[in-house]
């Protein structure tokens, strides 16, 4: 209709033209303004003939729209996939918008390089159409166009596209569909190598590195002692005990971080190893996996050496052996995942209805400040075994209000290497 409105009008002006034969033909212009704002003049003169042509385009039957979660990974930045039933048509428009969105806004969207806001990137958007003849795909990139978008409840979309690709093909299509999410994709990290560094006695920041020289990096806080412990983390910005925090993420060889927002991590030790198991999503929704056993450099493994082997103690309960004596208090201790489970049978005064602070030692004269031979720890994980002390081995007690802080150093009565260890927490023994 547009056209034919024009055509009508400089048929008009050529008329007026031609029935002025009076004015000199060098003072007649034709006049035209475009919608890019620009004003185009023609003398009468000079023009010998014009005609109208349409541009061919093809039409596209796109049905379908998909939000491609992992490459929409800045702020304002939505790459969405179209198709048609048959997959014979398909079309990825790069699009950006307002930074502050959380959803592709309704406006109108010109094909350009700029990234600005209300534009499609030309360059990474592409058209690819299939032959029904079965003949080879072609596949474009979109030299110029545009798209209005206009945005309806929830998910509902209604985008009205007018392309130009860098072929000099046209393409045009018309859908309303509900914008579906891909499903995000989970990257393996294959980790050659694990470091570590520490800061304090309850923070534990470990670096996966791949062949290439990317870090995936777990921020882990854990109960106070001097090496990471064994556990299930999961994801918290708090810096809690038992979590991985927000400076856990993707480091890259550019060194920039791309951090953390969601994820857990899981920590084994056998046979002198550590395994450290993850899953993250990062802030840009992607995801990354990864599974690694051996040794990480900057903590001895359980934070032993040759002479010692350190152990979990996470949880305490008092016993009612038969024939307990006054002052006498045997209380089993395990860590959570019970890889350990240990007795120790304290000997405090006679006068004592609790565990008193105090360094014990090991005796077999059962006097008050010992601990008893009956005293021993089993081991189910990674080897089962059972131990029992000798004399030197020593338990150190203390007590703030109701809160124990128990460090064992036992001394094993056949390799007679340090088995050492602490536990922090209440005892109860009111029923004991």
């Amino acid at each position: 209709m547009k056209r034919n409105y024009l055509l009508v009008i400089l048929l008009g002006l050529l008329a007026l033209a031609t029935q002025h034969t009076t004015l000199a033909q060098s003072d007649q212009q034709m006049v035209i303004h475009t919608k890019d704002g620009k004003t185009h003049s023609y003398l009468v003169s000079e023009i010998d003939s014009f005609k109208f042509v349409v541009q061919e385009f093809t039409t596209l039957t796109l049905t379908q729209a998909e939000l491609q979660v992992d490459r929409s990974e800045d702020p304002g930045h939505y790459v969405i996939a179209f198709r048609n039933d048959a997959w014979s048509e398909t079309m990825v428009l790069d699009f950006y918008a307002d930074p502050a969105s959380t959803k592709l806004p309704s406006g109108t969207y010109e094909i350009n390089e700029s990234k600005d806001a209300g534009t499609i990137r030309g360059s990474s958007s592409q058209v690819s159409v299939t032959p029904m003849d079965g003949g080879d795909a072609e596949t474009v990139a979109l030299a110029s166009g545009r798209v209005v978008v206009v945005a309806g409840d929830g998910d509902q979309y209604t985008m009205t596209m007018q392309l130009l690709g860098a072929n000099g093909k046209s393409y045009r299509s018309e859908l309303t569909t509900t914008l579906q999410r891909s499903r995000p994709i989970v990257n393996t990290f294959v980790a050659i190598s694990a470091s570590a560094s520490m800061t304090g006695d309850n923070n534990t920041m470990v670096s996966l590195r791949d062949d290439k020289g990317v870090t995936l990096r777990l921020d882990f806080y854990h109960k106070a002692q001097a090496w990471l412990p064994e556990g299930d983390y999961t994801f918290s910005t708090e810096g809690t005990e038992g979590t991985i925090s927000g400076y856990s993420g993707l480091i890259g060889l550019d060194y920039s971080l791309s951090k953390a927002k969601a994820g857990s991590a899981k920590v084994t030790i056998a046979d002198n190893l550590y395994t450290i198991t993850a899953e993250l999503e990062l802030e840009s929704g992607a995801k990354y996996q990864v599974s690694y056993t051996g040794k990480v450099d900057g903590i001895l493994i359980g934070g032993q050496k040759e002479d010692e082997y350190q152990f979990n103690t996470d949880a305490a309960r008092v016993l009612s052996p038969d024939g307990r004596k006054p002052g006498q208090f045997m209380i089993k201790f395990n860590d959570t995942n019970w890889n350990q489970e240990m007795t120790i049978d304290f000997y405090g005064q006679p006068t004592d209805t609790q565990l008193q602070p105090g360094t014990y030692t090991y005796s077999e004269g059962l006097t008050p400040m010992t601990i008893s031979p009956k005293s021993t720890v089993s081991f189910y994980s990674p080897k089962n075994k059972d131990v029992r002390f000798i004399t030197g081995s020593t338990v150190q007690v203390s007590l703030e209000g109701d809160t124990y802080t128990i460090l064992f150093d036992l001394i094993g009565q056949d390799e007679q290497i340090h088995y050492r260890s602490q536990f922090k927490g209440t005892i109860d023994f009111t029923n004991d």
